[in-house]
């Protein structure tokens, strides 16, 4: 177990939850420990450090939102593989992520 997972004696308070999350949108060990000790600029300091520091909220927060986006990204994967997605332009060169015009089995748009 990583030093940085123990404040005292005990586990830091809230890192429980936040695997909890980043497993549940589909991180495996090694990308969760990476994206806890990858630095993020709207914290500043890394997931952990943050964490320690007794600012879970704001690290949970940012651990839902990836979760979120994963599971934009996996709706959008298999959407595509069925052929429902209608990507006119990428947000950047090779994303998954772009305007996307879902439509039903007829044919019809459906709404945002």
């Amino acid at each position: 177990m990583p030093a940085a997972f123990l404040d005292g004696p005990q586990v830091v308070k809230g890192l429980n939850g936040t695997l909890t999350v980043l497993f549940d949108c589909g991180f495996d060990d090694e990308e969760a420990l990476r994206w806890l000790f990858t630095a993020d600029e709207t914290l500043p300091g890394t997931p952990i450090e943050a964490l320690y520091k007794h600012r879970g909220t704001e690290v949970n927060r940012r651990a839902q939102a990836l979760a979120f986006l994963q599971t934009a990204i996996s709706a959008a994967r298999r959407a595509m593989r069925g052929g429902h997605v209608l990507c006119e332009r990428a947000v950047q060169p090779g994303s998954l992520i772009c305007r996307a015009g879902f439509k039903d089995r007829a044919g019809w748009p459906l709404p945002p």
